[in-house]
């Protein structure tokens, strides 16, 4: 009786090594627990000092936030602070000087966080010095859309919300570990924040803002064509269209005999996808190169060579092939006799940065027509400058049968994007009679176009790309030089290069770092890549100067990292590998 009154303790009836198994499991997730109160304190840290320094330069009516009357160094324009619903008159001080004005000296250091409008060089960015003497960028005004950009404007919290839910968590999450604000306008090589801080884009959105933002040329073009149509019926032929067409027919490496229009890079992978399996048939296995990005939706993820994206979906097909990106042998035994196509990034971007072996892309197109195989150029990151050439493709001298492009070519306008196909590869192959393509290609997008490639061509920007990307690339060298226990290499070309960095916790740490100094740059977003690459994409329009300041910020940023203790790191690293797993409740705090 007594025995049957007496209590059993939950560990009553369980062996030891079930007992331990759980004490080991609960004691995991404290010590888990731990590690993210412990790597909260220095990003608490940070952000308090950010804002006492926000609040204290609020004092300043230098500061160029829109917090009470200003009078603005360079300009002596008044910024009047005033209700979100009202609207404010606009700065007349150009962002970007002509090309024959003589550069302001750049300030001799720069505060912990520092000003830009402070920073003549920066405040005022000279055009590349190819660029005609007319040309002038826009000024960033004081509003957006007719309304203010005042704190009490915008929710940054429910916009981070939105972003989660409707855009991207792990953007969502990203931005809220940095503490990045909300990004209220641009002009050239400048964002400016909802709070006035302004900023050196050096990702420009993976390479978007290919001319620089709001580029006056591609403006005027732009507006004009609002003017008249901005808009047709789909199937609806417009000269405008066709222009663009011959264009970028004349432009591109090859004979080409079709362009079709989207409004998505993945669209166009698509379409390309359709006609490949229609016209190329029986055949049905696509070779694709380990950490290729061909787009999210879902036929393109399923040639998309970051397997970790399968979890949500699952295997998405049994046809398409994996190789090593380089690995011209394990090519060769995934083409075999022949595949239906090889997609391929002729320098695989994302968060690797590779460049192609010496003869890569050359063995590919042989092999390719020696198997009936169909070679599909996706040149979405690569094309109009980006690496230096029009096309990546020029580097090896061949002719892809189809060839993928978006991003950089409305200079960040319009969303379009095109596959083109080769008049030899059509002839071959025909492309099926119930072909479709989408909506893309419309009036405004094509006039956007055709500008940013006046602008690449007439300020010379592809020589523009060579020069300032050996200087940035120059600059980041040695900087791996200073630093090598955080980077391993500068992998890249022309404008399309950035740090490799020595694990996922040195993205994430440098990224941060480099927001506290005002420098955008391309984050992987992948806490798994062992050795990420935080990518600098500036606009081909970036100046010496602008580089040099980037460049200087960025030695502190590495500086302030290479100080931190080790016990820091090992927190961060901890953090870092489940950075898109960590609560909201938490992240909001911060």
């Amino acid at each position: 009786m007594r025995e049957q009154n007496q209590q059993q303790t939950p560990y009553d009836g369980e062996d030891e090594s079930n007992l331990n198994g759980k004490l080991k499991k609960r004691l995991w997730i404290a010590g888990g627990l731990v590690a993210v109160a412990l790597a909260a304190i220095p990003l608490m840290d940070a952000l308090t000092k950010q804002k006492v320094e926000m609040n204290s330069d609020a004092q300043s009516p230098s500061s160029g936030k829109i917090i009470k009357p200003a009078s603005s160094p360079e300009t002596g324009a008044i910024i009047q602070p005033k209700p979100a619903s009202a609207p404010t008159e606009q700065s007349s001080a150009p962002i970007t000087e002509t090309a024959n004005s003589a550069p302001a000296a750049p300030a001799e250091s720069a505060p912990a966080t520092p000003d830009l409008s402070k920073t003549p060089a920066i405040a005022n960015q000279q055009a590349p010095r190819h660029a005609p003497s007319q040309t002038r960028w826009m000024p960033l005004s004081t509003s957006s859309g007719g309304h203010s950009m005042t704190t009490a404007a915008i929710d940054r919290r429910q916009l981070l919300d939105d972003c989660e839910k409707h855009w991207g968590a792990s953007a969502a999450k990203l931005y809220r570990i940095a503490g990045s604000q909300v990004e209220a306008e641009a002009s050239g090589c400048e964002v400016r924040d909802h709070t006035g801080r302004r900023y050196l884009d050096f990702a420009c959105s993976y390479g978007v803002f290919i001319v620089g933002h709001r580029h006056p040329a591609v403006q005027r073009r732009v507006d004009a064509q609002l003017a008249q149509l901005a808009w047709t019926p789909r199937g609806a032929a417009h000269p405008i269209q066709q222009e663009l067409t011959e264009r970028l027919k004349a432009l591109a490496p090859g004979d080409w005999a079709d362009v079709r229009y989207m409004l998505s890079g993945a669209e166009a992978v698509e379409h390309s996808l359709r006609y490949a399996l229609a016209a190329n048939a029986p055949r049905r296995r696509i070779v694709i190169t380990a950490g290729a990005y061909h787009g999210k939706t879902l036929a393109a993820m399923s040639i998309l060579g970051q397997r970790q994206h399968e979890a949500s979906f699952g295997k998405l097909s049994a046809d398409v092939v994996i190789v090593p990106y380089g690995d011209m042998a394990a090519m060769r035994e995934a083409v075999g006799d022949g595949a239906c196509a090889v997609y391929l990034e002729p320098i695989l971007g994302g968060a690797h940065l590779r460049m192609p072996p010496l003869g890569y892309m050359e063995d590919i197109r042989a092999l390719c027509d020696r198997t009936g195989t169909l070679l599909v150029a996706d040149e979405i990151q690569t094309a109009f400058g980006r690496c230096g050439k029009m096309f990546a493709v020029e580097y090896a001298n061949i002719e892809p049968d189809i060839l993928i492009l978006s991003k950089g070519l409305t200079g960040g306008y319009a969303s379009i994007a095109c596959a083109m196909y080769r008049k030899q590869t059509l002839e071959r192959l025909p492309a099926p009679p119930d072909d479709h393509d989408s909506r893309g290609g419309h009036p405004f997008a094509c006039a956007a176009a055709l500008a940013a490639l006046d602008v690449i061509e007439e300020e010379n920007l592809l020589q523009a790309s060579v020069e300032r990307g050996q200087q940035l690339r120059q600059g980041l060298m040695q900087l791996a030089r200073s630093f090598p226990d955080i980077i391993e290499d500068v992998p890249g070309i022309g404008l399309m290069t950035g740090l490799r960095l020595k694990g996922a916790v040195y993205e994430s740490l440098l990224s941060m770092e480099l927001g506290k100094r005002n420098v955008h740059t391309g984050h992987s977003m992948n806490e798994r890549a062992e050795r990420p690459v935080l990518r600098y994409y500036p606009p081909l329009t970036v100046s010496a100067e602008t580089i040099d300041e980037a460049l200087k910020r960025t030695r502190e940023a590495l500086e302030a990292v290479a100080a931190l203790p080790a016990w820091k790191i090992s927190v961060m690293r901890r953090v870092t590998r489940s950075m898109y797993r960590l609560p909201n409740a938490l992240l909001r705090k911060m």
